[in-house]
């Protein structure tokens, strides 16, 4: 009869736990205090209190609903626009071909220690990009006109790239490719010594995918009394959650630049964004959780579970369908071989920053 009511009481709290969709659970308990027993009684009941207020706290609290959203949300705005400063060439004013590797990264409400918050997901977003861009004129490709646009004024490019790479507690994954026109609608005036590049217009579609694995740990103690016996019980567990990020970016922007002293160009602009795209978070863990208690089990077993993670519970985050752009940097021409820096403020509260090393002529 003892052993029928251990088995049912335990069946009871793993049911509680089954029956639960929160990401974060403390499923598997077993233990041997005698629930006939008024004070073995009193402290198991205490133990599954003190592990129901566990997962009552970082549910609620530390992987609450609200929580992942914000992150989500963050990364998605983050990942929007992401490749935008590695589309075209802003500042050579190359009449036969650009060609560069660029990288790029973004910053969403970033703020101090936002990513080594413990027991919670970042309160920021980040991205980055890296890309080799190849830019031609329309006229070296045979295309002298097409309708009133003149092919010598048309640069047509191309940018790419995959790889993965890994950083302390991170494992970052990048893919993009776009392709991207620029068009010279007011020519440039001048000569080397001090110059105005004119006005330059492009468009294009680009499309980005980072993927993200970053290793994080819960740690979580509660305890509780119950008719006088006390129990505690403690979670301390390393889990992993992934992020999938995708964006379809259509970029509409205006941009001029001026050259002086023959090394340096300053370049400048601004431009629309539409972006379509969806950010995922995915994630799963488990791990052992100790207890303590006032009352023994006889040397039997206390108390023992295990923690389970899933975050595998379909919430996502969507960038905003239009942003504003505005951009501006620094060029170094050192004859064909041209050193670029560029910084640049989107309205949805992106900010980021881009280098690059160019062949144009």
């Amino acid at each position: 009869m003892k052993k029928l009511f251990s088995c049912l009481a335990l069946l009871f709290f793993q049911s509680l736990c089954l029956a639960s969709t929160d990401p974060f659970q403390i499923v598997n308990r077993t233990s041997d205090l005698d629930p006939n027993d008024p004070n073995q009684n009193a402290v198991l009941t205490a133990l599954n209190s003190a592990a129901d207020q566990i997962e009552n706290t970082i549910n609620t609290t530390f992987l609450s609903d609200a929580s992942q959203q914000t992150f989500v949300s963050a990364m998605a705005e983050a990942n929007a626009s992401n490749s935008n400063a590695l589309i075209v060439d802003r500042a050579s004013n190359p009449q036969k071909f650009s060609v560069g590797i660029l990288a790029q990264g973004n910053t969403y409400s970033l703020n101090s220690g936002a990513f080594e918050t413990n027991n919670s997901f970042p309160s920021a977003g980040a991205a980055g990009q890296a890309s080799l861009s190849i830019g031609v004129n329309a006229s070296k490709l045979g295309i002298s006109k097409i309708g009133f646009i003149d092919g010598k004024k048309l640069m047509l490019y191309i940018n790419g790239s995959r790889f993965s790479y890994s950083m302390d507690k991170a494992t970052v994954g990048l893919t993009n490719f776009g392709f991207n026109a620029q068009y010279k609608i007011i020519e440039k005036k001048g000569n080397h010594f001090f110059g105005w590049g004119g006005l330059d217009a492009s468009l294009g579609v680009n499309y980005g995918n980072n993927s993200l694995l970053y290793a994080a740990n819960i740690k979580q103690s509660t305890t509780t009394t119950v008719n006088g016996q006390t129990a505690s019980v403690n979670v301390d567990m390393d889990y992993s959650f992934g992020i999938d990020s995708w964006n379809l970016n259509f970029p509409l922007e205006i941009s001029s630049n001026v050259n002086f002293l023959y090394a340096f160009s300053l370049f400048a602009g601004g431009g629309v964004d539409f972006n379509v795209g969806s950010t995922a978070l995915k994630g799963s863990a488990s791990g052992p959780v100790t207890a303590s208690a006032s009352t023994q089990a006889g040397g039997g077993n206390l108390f023992s579970a295990n923690s389970s993670l899933n975050l595998e519970n379909g919430i996502s985050g969507k960038p905003s369908l239009v942003t504003a752009r505005g951009f501006g940097g620094l060029q170094l021409n050192l004859a064909v071989l041209k050193v670029v820096v560029e910084g640049h403020a989107l309205s949805n509260k992106t900010i980021g920053a881009a280098a690059m090393i160019r062949v144009a002529l």
